[in-house]
């Protein structure tokens, strides 16, 4: 009856230790399972983050060159406005005093 006891025991204590290395074990894969989802994670967060800075330069560009194309459409057309008053003023002129 004690050697039963004492066997039952012994195997009860190599099951529990057993499943001590069994749950060991597996911490240690969910641990490197979670590393590399983080490594992930981190190197998708990092190509998000450049693309963003990508689209804001590229934004930013696009807003400076269309600025700088109104700028220019503006400087054209009060040309040409200042060129259309001449012109009235100088037709306005001949009206008034005819050329001999």
């Amino acid at each position: 009856m004690e050697n039963r006891r004492r066997e039952h025991e012994a195997e009860r204590r190599r099951a529990k230790e057993e499943a001590e290395r069994g749950t060991i074990e597996l911490s240690d894969q969910y641990k490197q399972k979670l590393i590399v989802e983080y490594q992930r994670f981190e190197s998708l967060d990092e190509q998000h983050r450049a693309l963003k800075r990508g689209y804001s330069k590229k934004l930013e560009s696009m807003e400076r060159q269309k600025e700088a194309e109104v700028c220019v459409c503006v400087c054209v057309c009060e040309r040409e406005r200042e060129r259309d008053r001449r012109r009235s003023c100088e037709k306005n002129t001949y009206s008034y005093h005819p050329t001999k």
